[in-house]
């Protein structure tokens, strides 16, 4: 009588650990199928299951986002290309401020590399990367800016930001006295920037490239000139007036843009309060050839072991793990106008 007993609960036991497999199978292949329905294209998508509630499917293909998260969360968009392994997608490292709950990114990628982005991602429990990819294997940063643009306005989106994959960090710049200058977080700037964008009608507004060369001689707190590797877009105003990036560029794309933009009116500027650093990485990247030699992935270029919320300097030098850390200040943004 007593092995009877036990039998079923060991029956029982099994079931339940078959089910709970079957399931979290279900979930992966529901994260792997699913496509994203953008100007007569399914485009491959790798959504994880945490965030597949933000979206409205049909028949496994993304239609839209749903309106509330659409209206009231931060959408990012970020095209790679060779960098699954040393690109900067974790900006919670940049500092301790990043709170992110509601910014969701989104990595878009070459079609031969997809697999490669999806499995590092996988590999991040914590990781809730949405990898996009693109419809062909085009060279370019031109063709991929296109089509995030293309991607997030048939999603529904309004405000989308498109940054690359190799900013480091964001630095506050005080006019008056550039050494009460400080690093903020990403979450601060993307406040600040956004604020600022709305406020003045700007169809493309983003931050200006950190080279601690010139920044002491700044006093307006705008540049007139197209912003690049970190732009915040107003889709709307770019619909109106049927402006995109052009897909055929692999140079130039933001310059092209902002002058498209001026031809019709549109409002173009780059903020001289807010500054980023790139990292500038050489042989990768979307402007980059579309194969290397002999088929392979390229090694990722070495990343030194650094921390992001270090106080910068004028050199490259300034990446070193030996350089001093910055005293404690607060992340509340002097007055920008």
């Amino acid at each position: 009588g007593g092995n009877g007993a036990q039998t079923p609960r060991r029956q029982k036991s099994d079931r339940f650990e078959a089910r709970s497999v079957a399931n979290d199978s279900l979930a992966l292949s529901r994260e792997c199928r699913q496509y994203i329905d953008c100007d007569g294209y399914c485009l491959k998508s790798h959504v994880p299951v945490s965030c597949m509630e933000y979206f409205g499917l049909e028949c496994e293909m993304i239609k839209q986002i749903k309106e509330g998260v659409r209206d009231n969360h931060r959408w990012v968009f970020t095209p790679s290309f060779r960098r699954p392994l040393c690109g900067l997608f974790d900006w919670k490292e940049a500092s301790e401020a990043d709170d992110l709950i509601h910014t969701h990114q989104v990595i878009v990628v070459r079609p031969s590399q997809f697999q490669e982005y999806q499995d590092v991602s996988r590999s991040n429990p914590t990781n809730n990367l949405i990898i996009v990819s693109l419809p062909e294997e085009i060279n370019g940063i031109g063709y991929a800016r296109n089509w995030i643009l293309k991607m997030a306005g048939s999603l529904g989106l309004r405000y989308v930001w498109v940054i690359d994959d190799s900013v480091l960090w964001f630095r506050e710049f005080n006019p008056e006295n550039s050494e009460k200058s400080k690093n903020i977080s990403f979450k601060t700037s993307f406040t600040i920037l956004e604020n600022v964008a709305k406020k003045h009608g700007l169809a493309a507004f983003g931050p200006r490239v950190y080279n601690g060369l010139t920044q002491g001689k700044v006093k307006d707190p705008f540049m007139y000139k197209p912003p690049r590797g970190v732009v915040f877009l107003d889709l709307k105003q770019l619909s109106d007036k049927k402006i995109m990036y052009r897909s055929q560029l692999t140079i130039l794309e933001d310059m092209v843009f902002g002058y498209e933009c001026e031809k019709v009116g549109l409002k173009v500027c780059v903020s001289n309060r807010i500054h980023f650093y790139d990292v500038r990485w050489n042989k990768t990247g979307t402007a980059s050839s579309i194969s290397s030699p002999a088929g392979l992935t390229p090694s990722p270029p070495q990343q030194p072991s650094i921390n992001r919320t270090t106080t910068p300097q004028s050199k490259p030098q300034a990446l070193k793990a030996t350089t001093p850390q910055p005293q404690k200040q607060s992340l509340r943004p002097t007055k920008l106008l």
